[in-house]
């Protein structure tokens, strides 16, 4: 998407809309190539499948891990239910129906695959006094294969789907990292949460430089951005606050946050300052 962001001239409203219906399609298709290059939904969703069921019941074997086939195929499928939801071990113990260990085992093992990303919670509240949740979250990394995981067939399903929301925050964090990484500008990254929920933003990416950008995740062009919201900015000391939607315009909202689309969030990341000597 971040390529597109040279290509597609924000002042011509058909380009933008365009744009949306790429972005769309990237998120129902993922990014491996087949899937993303086939010649219909049905196709891609076909390939994707086939990729899940090939790995749990071959692939896995290859890489040498510590890891029972079965609790990895019910993992990968509950993981798709709770999507960016935080990571507490009794209840996959108890969803999965295992124990402890397996459950470590199995999620350690789609991190070192990269189809996970285990995203911490942030600590250090500069003095606040706030409670923080201590629980990470956890996301498929690759869009396409969390949609074919919850059996979604067409890009017009996922669009009415009650998970999208979830889908596209998923798509968006994903998107954030791998270019800030890419550009060879990413520190580490984190997401905030009270223990009361009263402040909360999807994303904190750091910066080689020292920069903190905080990011919250809407799939429609929100009015405005709430209190908790604001308070988790200031309490984090952000740089910049961003509200990444999936419309096409860019504007201001309350609180000092910048609403804009995905490929124009990615584009700032690429035009930001470089890690010092």
């Amino acid at each position: 998407i971040s390529a597109l962001s040279g290509i597609i001239p924000s002042d011509e409203d058909e380009a933008l809309l365009t744009y949306r219906r790429i972005t769309e399609l990237l998120m129902f298709r993922g990014g491996m190539p087949l899937s993303l290059l086939a010649e219909s939904d049905l196709e891609s969703f076909k390939i994707k499948t086939n990729f899940v069921n090939s790995f749990v019941e071959k692939d896995i074997e290859s890489y040498g891990l510590n890891v029972d086939r079965s609790t990895l195929n019910r993992c990968l499928n509950f993981i798709a239910k709770v999507n960016g939801k935080q990571f507490e071990i009794g209840t996959y113990t108890r969803q999965l129906k295992t124990d402890r260990k397996n459950v470590e085992n199995t999620i350690n093992a789609l991190e070192q695959l990269l189809l996970i990303r285990a995203i911490e919670p942030w600590s250090d509240i500069n003095g606040f006094g706030v409670k923080v949740t201590k629980h990470t979250k956890v996301y498929l990394r690759d869009s396409g294969l969390l949609v074919s995981l919850l059996g979604i067939k067409k890009l017009s399903t996922l669009l009415k789907s009650k998970h999208v929301g979830h889908i596209w925050e998923g798509f968006v964090i994903e998107s954030i990292i791998s270019t800030a990484v890419g550009a060879g500008k990413f520190y580490k990254c984190s997401f905030y949460r009270t223990h009361k929920g009263d402040g909360e933003l999807d994303l904190i990416l750091e910066f080689w430089n020292g920069e903190k950008w905080g990011f919250e995740i809407k799939l429609s062009e929100p009015n405005q951005v709430n209190a908790g919201n604001i308070r988790a900015a200031k309490a984090i000391g952000v740089d910049r606050r961003f509200v990444i939607h999936n419309g096409t315009r860019s504007y201001d909202l309350n609180g000092g946050f910048e609403a804009m689309p995905l490929h124009q969030a990615l584009n700032e990341i690429l035009e930001s300052k470089e890690k010092p000597s």
